[in-house]
């Protein structure tokens, strides 16, 4: 649905945005909302400058396959994968263990 912020006239599902099938969900401020990222999913509605925090949590990579499509992810993206230096310098064990292979596997540390 990207596309039709280009061209609206873009119709990627056949369809034009205002007639896709969805769901609205109303939500307010300090509202947690979980999904799948398999979900397609949109916000309207909210003003320039609104703050909006995502986060995503994802399982240790166990297979090379597994790696592989992260660092493949990791290529598209700003953030997503790379650990922060105030994490890989906490004293607590938990949070350290939980980011250095991150930064193992050559994720750029983001300086946080």
């Amino acid at each position: 649905m990207k596309q039709q912020y280009d061209d609206p006239d873009t119709m990627p599902l056949s369809l034009l945005a205002p007639e896709v099938p969805c769901v609205y969900l109303e939500s307010e401020p300090g509202d947690l909302i979980v999904f799948l990222e398999e979900v397609y999913h949109s916000a309207f509605g909210g003003r320039a400058g609104r703050p909006r925090i995502a986060l995503n949590f994802e399982a240790s990579p166990f297979t090379d396959a597994r790696i592989e499509i992260m660092k493949a992810e990791y290529t598209k993206t700003v953030y997503m994968y790379c650990p922060a230096r105030s994490l890989l310098a906490s004293d607590s064990r938990r949070l350290r263990d939980m980011v250095v292979p991150l930064h193992d596997l050559g994720f750029d540390i983001f300086n946080v």
